[in-house]
């Protein structure tokens, strides 16, 4: 078996990463603290926060989560962003309240998806 290494000089936007997940295009998302890689076709997509744009994740470590169909959501104490793969974009699609406890903490910010719409 084969293996390759990856890391900042291939694409990774850092060498260490936290979370990764397989969509269902066979596309593979790593999670790092600077932002979010989407492999494929031997590359790396990178998709980080830029203040004051509503098409990126949301500032703050962010975490993967796979809907009922298989597709990315970027999760973080901030909001939801969910992968727009037709423009190949994160829209911003959840706001966390703003008094939200998970802001200013290390936890994992807690959430459901109940039909159709995020729940903080």
């Amino acid at each position: 078996m084969d293996f390759k290494c990856y890391n900042v000089e291939s694409g990774l936007l850092e060498n260490t990463v936290l979370d990764f997940k397989e969509d269902k295009y066979g596309f593979l998302w790593l999670v790092t603290q600077n932002g979010i890689g989407r492999y494929a076709n031997g590359e790396f997509e990178q998709h980080f926060y830029i203040e004051g744009s509503e098409n990126c994740i949301y500032d703050g470590f962010n975490y993967l989560y796979l809907d009922e169909d298989s597709l990315i959501n970027s999760i973080s104490a901030f909001g939801v962003a969910k992968f727009n793969y037709q423009e190949g974009i994160f829209e911003q699609v959840k706001k966390a309240p703003e008094d939200s406890k998970f802001r200013y903490s290390n936890s994992t910010p807690v959430f459901y998806y109940i039909n159709g719409e995020y729940w903080y």
